[in-house]
């Protein structure tokens, strides 16, 4: 399945609004001018330091309804917002996005710290359990609004489980 990208956003620093971009430079350390890449975001020293993240794009869409408060803005303080790909069967999964390649390391659930920057009740909860993953770079390259997004190595387990139906079959 093919998605498309339909939002990036950077925030120079924690705590910065959102800043939307139609194009993007992934570097190896995430993306170019993003809190993260310079290890400046609120959770850098936590874990993988969220080189990348990404949301689908009917998540935001969801929460921003549930909420009634607008965060397709880059509020859901992720960088890529996805179309067309469902992100939460991407674990350990590879996805080509634009020229870039990434390597999904994890979900990246919603935090209190999402909640006090936005600065709206709720949206956590609105977002649990959809409120996208966490990449390491694969291959830096470049990503725009419109770029194509497609899962180019599936997860290991998607791929034990293939092998076993082939073996089940032989």
């Amino acid at each position: 399945m093919i998605g498309h990208i339909v939002g990036l956003y950077v925030a120079p620093s924690a705590g910065d609004p959102p800043e939307a971009r139609d194009r993007v430079r992934v570097v190896d350390n995430g993306i170019a001018g993003d809190r993260y890449c310079r290890g400046a975001g609120h959770f850098s020293r936590v874990g993988d330091g969220h080189p990348v993240t990404l949301v689908g794009a009917r998540a935001v869409a969801d929460a921003e309804r549930t909420v009634d408060a607008a965060l397709s803005a880059g509020w859901h303080r992720r960088n890529l917002v996805v179309e067309g790909v469902d992100l939460t069967a991407a674990q350990d999964a590879t996805l080509a996005v634009g020229d870039a390649r990434l390597r999904v390391t994890r979900d990246r659930p919603p935090c209190a710290h999402l909640e006090s920057t936005v600065g709206v009740a709720g949206v956590a909860d609105a977002l649990r359990g959809r409120a996208g993953i966490c990449a390491e770079v694969d291959r830096p390259g470049v990503v725009a609004v419109g770029s194509e997004v497609e899962v180019t190595e599936p997860p290991s387990r998607e791929v034990g489980r293939r092998i076993a139906e082939r073996l089940r079959r032989e």
